[in-house]
């Protein structure tokens, strides 16, 4: 089943990333395709309208309860990446799956 429940291995390489002292986009980019690996949705919008926080990231799982979704909006695409891995691992780790 490809939305199995979130393995050890994947929250230890996500957390292993996150811990770095300065993560780059590419690192928080691998984050992204383990978790799209594992058959949940990333989306990242970029909104030129705005003047603060113009870079959104959310994610959304069949595993969250009641079509809820993590997000992230902040001033830079890196912040926004982090933030919302970050808050998907902690999710996993409050829901104990």
């Amino acid at each position: 089943m490809i939305n199995e429940i979130i393995s050890g291995n994947l929250k230890e390489k996500l957390q292993s990333i996150l811990s770095m002292q300065k993560p780059t986009i590419q690192n928080l980019l691998e984050c992204v395709e383990l978790i799209k690996n594992r058959g949940d949705v990333v989306v990242i919008k970029l909104d030129g309208q705005r003047d603060e926080s113009q870079y959104t990231v959310f994610i959304t799982s069949s595993s969250f309860k009641d079509d809820e979704i993590i997000r992230a909006g902040r001033k830079s695409l890196k912040e926004a990446l982090h933030d919302v891995i970050k808050s998907y691992v902690e999710y996993f780790n409050e829901n104990n799956l």
